[in-house]
């Protein structure tokens, strides 16, 4: 199956956008796909989050959007950053900032966003994660994100997929994005 990620159209604006491209994929849809193990269907609470971070020789993006998570709440070892081959000091820098509250993968390639991902999420599924989170590393959000996205799976037991507002980080009052609507059955989205 795919995720798609959204695509863009001018990098200098996008660039450190308040939500940029997060998505949040319980694990029970996961499993019902023939991806990990089974869930109990329980998708109305937000517990057991792990985020996903794919690096790739942007270190400070990186720092930048995992101080967001961990100020927004996000738990110790539950943050996994993939480093995809980077050849500057990313990896140094990185374990330099977050030291064990950051599970840091390293690749030797760059497996590309896809690859990365798939290599945390199945981290994630083994340590018994019940929902994952992917985020772009040029990400920055809000204090307020997890409680946020709980209070919206709280209230929506029935969603299987949940996606922040995405605003401009230069512009905090434009939106980016709303979000797309899932085809049923996959995990693909359209506009």
């Amino acid at each position: 199956r795919q995720i798609r990620q959204l695509q863009r159209k001018d990098a200098k604006t996008q660039r450190k956008t308040s939500f940029n491209s997060c998505l949040l994929v319980p694990c029970s849809i996961l499993t019902n796909l023939g991806i990990g193990r089974s869930g109990d269907g329980q998708l109305a609470a937000l517990d057991n989050v792990y985020t996903i971070v794919v690096n790739w020789n942007l270190p400070d993006d990186t720092v930048a959007c995992v101080r967001s998570l961990f100020a927004a709440g996000a738990q110790p070892g539950h943050v996994i950053v993939v480093d995809n081959g980077s050849t500057d000091d990313s990896l140094a820098r990185i374990e330099e900032a977050f030291g064990p509250r950051v599970r840091l993968l390293r690749n030797t390639t760059n497996l590309g966003f896809a690859g990365g991902n798939n290599l945390a999420m199945a981290a994630a599924l083994a340590r018994g994660a019940q929902w994952i989170m992917l985020v772009n590393n040029d990400t920055v959000v809000a204090p307020d994100f997890f409680d946020a996205l709980g209070c919206c799976a709280a209230g929506h037991p029935h969603l299987a997929l949940i996606a922040p507002l995405i605003l401009y980080s230069g512009e905090p009052h434009r939106i980016w994005s709303l979000g797309d609507r899932r085809i049923a059955g996959t995990l693909l989205t359209r506009s």
